[in-house]
């Protein structure tokens, strides 16, 4: 099935005619056309995997992270840990150590990945059903073809759109798939309910996308989807 996924999550829809050429758009631009009232959390990644860009170490030093570098670094460990090894803090530990040796991290950018945090999601109920799951899918690209009707209420005319964007994990169950994406935002104590809202405001069409990429692409159903807040250890149903 792992050979199925591949081959799927990497073919593109023919266009209709060769003078068809479609639009390109990422999830992220369309989530920013939803909720342009709200700030992103960081950039989108574009396609592929995330890109860490190593500044010069004067200037890490000296001016640290931003929080947007922060979560490229949190989302760029997620994607490389041996899932095998995550149950302790010490085996957490030594596998971004050893991401410094091969120069995947640099030193700096390492001090800001909170293992506990790491910790915390794997040993989580959501966590936990990751990595007891009969397959795990991280940082996923895609760019698949899709009629504007399907992504826009209210399009001019119909046409085809290449949507493309990254995928942050989805793990395969018996009866379905379970969609995950993993943020950094802070919620505030004296928030409460309304900052769970919040990031259901903020992130909800975004992961809608997902569902649908994922629906068309694999054809099965995406049964649950989910926001991990590693700030705080919150597991958000959408």
């Amino acid at each position: 099935i792992i050979k199925e996924i591949d081959r799927r999550l990497s073919w593109v829809y023919k266009y209709k005619n060769s003078a068809a050429i479609p639009v390109k758009v990422s999830v992220t631009e369309l989530k920013r056309k939803f909720v342009s009232e709200l700030n992103d959390e960081y950039p989108a990644y574009q396609v592929f995997a995330p890109t860490l860009v190593k500044k010069p170490a004067f200037l890490e030093q000296s001016k640290g992270l931003s929080s947007a570098e922060i979560g490229t670094v949190l989302h760029f460990v997620m994607q490389h840990l041996d899932l095998k090894h995550v149950r302790e803090a010490e085996d957490i530990k030594r596998q971004v150590e050893k991401m410094v040796e091969n120069e995947l991290l640099t030193s700096q950018q390492a001090l800001y990945v909170d293992i506990n945090k790491i910790l915390r999601f794997f040993h989580s109920d959501i966590g936990q059903r990751m990595l007891n799951s009969s397959g795990i899918h991280r940082e996923v690209p895609f760019n698949i073809q899709v009629s504007s009707k399907e992504i826009l209420e209210t399009p001019e005319q119909e046409e085809m759109i290449l949507l493309q964007g990254v995928i942050d994990c989805f793990f395969e169950e018996d009866d379905g798939l379970v969609l995950l994406d993993y943020k950094t935002d802070y919620i505030s104590p004296n928030e409460g309910i309304h900052g769970i809202d919040r990031i259901k405001a903020r992130y909800a069409t975004q992961l809608y996308y997902y569902q649908m990429v994922l629906e068309k692409l694999l054809e099965k159903k995406v049964k649950e989807k989910y926001i991990y807040l590693f700030w705080n250890g919150e597991i958000i149903k959408l």
